[in-house]
């Protein structure tokens, strides 16, 4: 139960097999990714409030789909065994603004971690340099990445039973900030795999 998630990222990866892949969850909350046979931890991410936990997939030789373990066939999307991946969502929020010291910043990532517990929450910032992140109570550092000038100083922000707002970034002009530039290119290695089979939820 609970509320549909569009526009999780999912994805899929076999460690024994080194391969996986990766899709997004659509109005309904329904996903889709194309995977050969084989054993997959599954999982979803949501920006700003984080990560499910990853579930043991099964894809047999059929196409068939087992949960968890479970020697039952899941009904994928729909009927009395469909696969759900479940995100908790936090009850408090981060929220602040992101900027290159003039203009606002969008789509930088932001990012949160505990340091007095497990936790961590990522989110990108929107068309005004915004951002929300969603975390419960503890003792956070916070930081954002901006184009061209890299990570910005990480904030302490302490959560107890309050949202807390205002935690901006900007460079500073005391940094000095070089740049990794290079090429990307697409492998034509033939070996990698071509025939696929369907894990949906």
């Amino acid at each position: 139960s609970g509320t549909v998630l569009s526009n999780a990222m999912v994805f899929g990866y076999s460690q024994s097999q080194k391969m996986g892949g990766q899709g997004q969850s659509d109005t309904a909350g329904k996903f889709s990714l194309s995977v050969v046979q084989g054993t997959y931890n599954v999982g979803a991410f949501y920006p700003g409030m984080g990560q499910s936990q990853e579930v043991s997939v099964e894809v047999d030789s059929s196409n068939n789909l087992f949960v968890a373990g479970s020697k039952t066939v899941s009904t994928r999307q729909t009927g009395s065994n469909p696969f759900v991946l479940t995100i908790k969502k936090p009850s408090y929020t981060i929220t602040g603004r992101v900027s290159d010291g003039t203009n606002t910043v969008s789509n930088a990532p932001v990012f949160a971690y505990r340091t007095d517990g497990p936790g961590h929450a990522d989110a990108a910032t929107d068309s005004s340099g915004n951002y929300t992140l969603y975390v419960d109570n503890g003792a956070w550092k916070v930081s954002a990445r901006v184009s061209g000038y890299g990570a910005m100083s990480e904030q302490t922000v302490t959560v107890s039973g309050a949202n807390q707002s205002n935690i901006n970034f900007a460079p500073s002009g005391a940094t000095t900030y070089q740049n990794i530039v290079g090429i990307v290119f697409e492998s034509s290695d033939s070996s990698i795999a071509t025939s696929t089979e369907g894990v949906s939820g």
